[in-house]
């Protein structure tokens, strides 16, 4: 029983010691039966998620909707409108033909031999997607 206790404890301070956002992210990841994902990933739906909603802060775009229809209250087809113009910016998805064009621009061009079998990384401070952050266990 006393290390139940403890196993709870450190799960605990673990929860509490951590940034609250990652978390919910893990359980989201931990919800969709992800179990298997790098640590950056954690890091890349935060900012998704901190720019979708800075960027749209919905509810302001639906409120300029809602004044332009001559309402004060903001309704759900004000916010449905302002999701849907934000999905458009973010996640337009380029024309097939675009991706057919620079693909076979990309491939005209043989790839370099490789010298050395290893191949080499930048260490993850240089990389874009290093945590900015550290998770206490």
């Amino acid at each position: 029983m006393e290390v139940l206790k403890q196993n709870f404890k450190k799960q605990n301070t673990q929860f509490i010691s951590s940034p609250k956002n990652s978390m919910v992210v893990e359980a989201i990841l931990r919800e969709a039966n992800c179990n298997d994902y790098e640590t950056f990933i954690i890091n890349q739906m935060l900012q998704f998620t901190y720019r979708y909603v800075s960027t749209i802060l919905i509810l302001g775009d639906a409120k300029e909707f809602a004044q332009y229809c001559g309402r004060n209250d903001v309704i759900l087809e004000d916010v449905k409108f302002a999701m849907t113009m934000m999905n458009d910016k973010i996640a337009k998805p380029i024309p097939r033909e675009v991706l057919f064009e620079l693909t076979k621009q990309k491939n005209m061009k043989p790839l370099p031999p490789i010298t050395d079998l290893r191949i080499r990384l930048p260490i993850c401070t240089h990389c874009l997607l290093a945590p900015n952050y550290i998770r206490r266990k």
